[in-house]
């Protein structure tokens, strides 16, 4: 006997079918380069419609539970001064030598010195940022864009370069240099989201992680400080 849908479950199956889920991929690539804060946002409420018309299943975009709490939460913030010190310290000061251009950050001058803007930010953050970015650049855009492609490892890492491609250019605030740093997390956390067999909780908390230190710098006006700790050593 034939299983009947509730109208639930027809939105589920329909928004899962493999031609919906390229045409929104199409739709984020095309917004990404008109308005890409709306390319975000239709991506996340993609998913957010597309979770609750499966009834929750967190799986589909790699959220499961891990083998230890432990394991992970450590993980996670190795990842995160890794990302620190290979982008921020190494990486970055070589492309703005190059670009001979600095990475903007002058929209997040609100935060500095100002605890309560401070902790708002983290807050925004970890919503915004470490699960909403998260959700959609590794569990929509390398999770299921990958499968669409083929389900390989092939695939998986073609899906990486494109999502971190896309992410890049999503930071365009921050300008040239900005948008190639970002580009190159990406490209890490998209690494990491592969590493540990497509668990998208390592890359929220990573990104998490990156990002409170990150601002925690920006909060006491320490970034260049630490940043350049080794661009002397590293740039002749």
């Amino acid at each position: 006997m034939e299983e009947v849908l509730t109208f639930r479950g027809k939105i589920g199956k329909w928004l899962s079918h493999n031609l919906t889920l390229w045409l929104i991929v199409i739709a984020i690539i095309g917004l990404t380069f008109w308005k890409n804060d709306l390319a975000f946002f239709l991506g996340l409420i993609f998913v957010l419609i597309l979770l609750w018309a499966r009834k929750w299943d967190w799986k589909f975009i790699g959220i499961e539970k891990p083998k230890s709490w432990k394991k992970l939460l450590f993980k996670s913030l190795i990842y995160s001064v890794l990302i620190l010190i290979v982008v921020d310290i190494i990486i970055t000061p070589w492309v703005e030598y190059i670009l001979n251009t600095t990475v903007d950050l002058s929209s997040l001058n609100g935060i500095r010195g100002n605890f309560l803007n401070y902790i708002i930010f983290i807050l925004i953050m970890w919503v915004i940022a470490a699960f909403g970015e998260e959700f959609v650049f590794r569990g929509l855009l390398v999770k299921r864009l990958g499968i669409l492609l083929g389900n390989s490892k092939f695939t998986m890492w073609i899906a990486v370069v494109f999502s971190s491609l896309l992410f890049g250019l999503g930071h365009e605030y921050q300008g040239i240099s900005g948008m190639i740093s970002t580009g190159v997390v990406s490209f890490i956390l998209g690494a990491i989201f592969i590493k540990n067999k497509n668990i998208l909780w390592f890359t929220i908390l990573t990104h998490g992680f990156y990002d409170v230190i990150g601002i925690t710098l920006i909060y006491f006006s320490l970034e260049q400080d630490v940043y350049n700790i080794l661009k002397n050593f590293i740039i002749i």
